[in-house]
């Protein structure tokens, strides 16, 4: 007994509905693991600046402090405000352990751009950073014997 047509035509559109469900899904499931181990990588790179951070401030203010009191000059401590920066870098990490695999696209999306945002913004004061020490290395080696002043 042949099968009919309709029959044969709506069992394939079942299969074709099924497989186009299937690829689709998978396609989400892609889009989720890139954009999650994107934002892992964007945590790497950020932990990796606030540290980078923190080591130069710190050779900054060993060098000023190494060439004699400067007046108005106050000592940089960075570590109260880095391992602040390298909590929330940690509660990031927790909450992509606890959440990650539940989260949507979207909801990584987000917490991408929050963190490449806080990485340039640091990249940016390092890049301040690094131009304040060569004005200040600048202005000693021009005038060596004379009081040192910030003001």
């Amino acid at each position: 007994m042949p099968l009919s047509l309709p029959i044969v035509a709506a069992a394939g559109l079942v299969v074709a509905l099924l497989a186009g469900w299937l690829w689709w899904r998978g396609e989400r499931r892609r889009r989720h693991d890139a954009r999650l181990a994107a934002l892992l990588d964007a945590l790497d790179a950020l932990e990796g600046t606030i540290k980078r951070y923190r080591e130069r401030m710190l050779a900054m203010d060993a060098e000023v402090r190494s060439q004699g009191p400067v007046s108005g000059y106050r000592r940089i401590d960075p570590e109260a405000p880095m391992q602040e920066a390298l909590r929330g870098v940690l509660q990031h990490r927790l909450w992509i352990r606890d959440h990650g695999a539940r989260a949507s696209v979207r909801e990584l999306e987000q917490a991408l751009g929050a963190t490449v945002a806080r990485r340039d913004q640091l990249d940016a004061r390092l890049a301040e950073l690094d131009t304040a020490v060569e004005a200040l290395m600048a202005a000693r080696d021009a005038h060596p014997a004379e009081p040192r002043s910030l003001h």
